[in-house]
């Protein structure tokens, strides 16, 4: 264990360090300086040996140190900890809600199990508690995903995709992700003559399509196999009309769509504790 002091002159003679952090004491165990040809998953690995305590790393990057460093660490480590402890007492208070209950709020604002998807699917992927104790969360998801068992290619609500962002792999990817933004949107004769052009090796695509008698031709950035959002984003735009948006909720590299007017999204959110938010701001 270093002492502040000690700390803090180590770091200001390597300002390229990587600090092994005491979480319980909020203190610093040891300073390791990095190099040029440090590895930093090397590094991480040396949170695996004994400090006496619980720990975690952070690295300290060149004109990052200043003499209060240590203490701006304590401050934001109280805040993450203030912040968990009012998130655990708030999910404390939630009261369990049916899923059969949540099914028809979200029936009322437009948002059904396609035909032949069952309450008994949704129960294969998760048990009846984990929908329950945190109303509207899993099921928001789960939605946008598809039934886990025969036959397969269910979704369970075609108007709700869970759309993963690292999708691309050749020619056709492209017009597959319009093709379920517009199911998404329920205006399967909006976009029409839909096609594209995957090449990973060359960093070359494009997509084309015709919407409301105009024709889009967009060159696609390539970066390895991951959708590029920015031209999705003018799918979106063009498919956006009449109130209704695009809205997502969060899932790491994923999105959850929904298409939605305002006023049912503001109607979800109050059930969701905010978790949609629009694709597109402003």
């Amino acid at each position: 264990m270093m002492t502040d002091e000690e700390a803090l002159a180590a770091l200001k003679a390597h300002p390229d360090s990587f600090v092994v952090w005491r979480d319980d004491t909020k203190t610093v165990a040891r300073i390791f300086p990095l190099g040029p040809d440090s590895n930093r998953f090397e590094m991480l690995a040396k949170l695996s040996d004994d400090y006496g305590g619980p720990v975690s790393g952070r690295f300290v990057e060149p004109g990052e140190f200043t003499v209060d460093i240590i203490d701006r660490w304590r401050e934001k480590d109280r805040e993450s900890e203030a912040q968990a402890t009012a998130e655990a007492a708030a999910n404390a208070a939630i009261k369990p809600v049916p899923l059969e209950n949540q099914l028809k709020r979200l029936a009322a604002c437009g948002i059904t199990l396609d035909d032949g998807v069952t309450v008994d699917d949704m129960l294969y992927s998760f048990d009846r508690d984990a929908y329950e104790s945190e109303p509207f969360g899993l099921l928001l998801f789960i939605l946008g995903a598809e039934v886990e068992r025969e036959p397969w290619g269910r979704p369970f609500c075609s108007r709700v995709w869970n759309f993963d962002t690292e999708c691309i792999y050749q020619t056709g990817d492209y017009v597959r992700i319009v093709t379920r933004l517009w199911k998404v949107a329920g205006q399967p004769e909006l976009i029409t003559n839909v096609a594209d052009f995957v090449d990973l090796q060359s960093g070359k695509a494009w997509l084309k399509y015709s919407i409301d008698g105009n024709d889009r031709d967009w060159t696609v950035e390539v970066n390895d196999d991951w959708a590029e959002t920015l031209t999705l984003s003018y799918v979106m735009d063009d498919i956006e009309r009449d109130g209704f948006r695009f809205y997502s909720k969060n899932n790491g590299q994923a999105m959850i769509l929904y298409y939605l007017d305002a006023g049912t999204a503001a109607e979800i959110n109050e059930l969701s504790n905010n978790s949609l938010q629009p694709v597109i701001p402003g």
